[in-house]
């Protein structure tokens, strides 16, 4: 996105040239090239953003850089994201919310919708790998509460 101005603030403020409306969201990464003036913020390797408005948007301490004079491109950089998961095995045998009640399952303004599938995907499993044979309770109210059941 080609840059309009930058103020020297704390935090500095950059404008978009008008039909480049600002894309980026409150706290991504980028990086700026091409700025004339502010050479300071073509050798940083990442600046975080807060979008003020359409084609403003605020980044770091600018007070004691270079005074902005022309040009500049300021581009979205993707940072790597870290994500760690936990054993299945211990997914399995983990309490998700369970309290004795099974309503708690069934609000979803309480429990969020991935641990609700993952509690009724763990208590189907636990209906078809149970030793006694519920297939003679064909859509009746107990096949809900038992399979509920069998998670507590």
């Amino acid at each position: 996105m080609g840059i309009k101005s930058i103020a020297n603030r704390n935090p500095g403020v950059v404008e978009l040239h008008e039909p480049q409306r600002c894309s980026f969201e409150d706290g991504e990464t980028v990086k700026f090239r091409e700025v004339e003036g502010m050479e300071e913020l073509n050798q940083m390797s990442a600046v975080k953003v807060k979008v003020l408005r359409k084609y403003y948007f605020s980044i770091c301490d600018t007070s004691s850089f270079g005074k902005y004079k022309a040009g500049g491109i300021v581009e979205n950089i993707i940072t790597p994201l870290e994500i760690n998961f936990k054993e299945l095995a211990e997914c399995l045998s983990e309490s998700l919310g369970r309290q004795g009640d099974i309503s708690v399952y069934a609000d979803p303004k309480q429990s969020d919708k991935a641990k609700q599938l993952h509690i009724g995907l763990c208590a189907i499993i636990k209906y078809y790998e149970a030793p006694v044979s519920y297939t003679h309770l064909r859509a009746h109210e107990t096949d809900s509460y038992l399979v509920c059941r069998l998670l507590l």
